[in-house]
């Protein structure tokens, strides 16, 4: 999350701190987070969200700690024709209508070209929490899936982002 915002966050968990504000290969375009109506306020920050993923993650899944998945990274071509208010919104549609209305929480990140890159690869990086969240926090139960559920998934997401963006 910390590469991805390119800001500094600290891990609770092992007090190690990311710090990636100076790094600048890609700019930040925008940065923001996108949660459920329900979600507690703390969950707007950054910091709070992936923390309380990661202690989420440690309690309810002891069993299988070193298989432990706490977010879903997804990455996004968005189209060069659109302004930077028009990728972003058309993202944001796409975050609502795929992840927040169905609880999970997205951290979303545009980014620019590389400064030697094709000055067209303006794309976008989610992180989606693995557990639903609402008022009282991360759910102790998460979806299980096998590889074949998460390929048909991914297959899901990929017709939904066509349709969004065509739209």
């Amino acid at each position: 999350a910390a590469y991805r915002a390119r800001e500094r966050l600290r891990d609770d968990t092992t007090g190690q701190t990311k710090d990636y504000t100076r790094k600048a290969e890609q700019p930040v375009l925008f940065s923001g987070i996108y949660t459920p109506k329900n979600a507690p306020a703390w969950a707007k920050d950054r910091g709070a969200l992936w923390n309380a993923a990661e202690r989420a993650e440690d309690e309810h899944n002891r069993k299988s700690r070193r298989v432990a998945i706490t977010a879903q990274d997804m990455d996004m071509a968005l189209m060069d024709e659109l302004t930077l208010e028009q990728n972003r919104r058309l993202l944001q549609d796409f975050i609502r209508e795929q992840f927040t209305r169905h609880g999970y929480a997205v951290d979303a990140n545009i980014h620019g070209p590389d400064r030697d890159g094709d000055q067209r690869n303006i794309h976008a990086h989610l992180l989606i929490t693995m557990r639903t969240l609402n008022v009282q926090g991360f759910s102790p139960v998460k979806r299980q899936m096998d590889r074949k559920e998460l390929s048909q998934w991914v297959n899901h997401w990929r017709e939904a982002w066509a349709k969004t963006a065509s739209r």
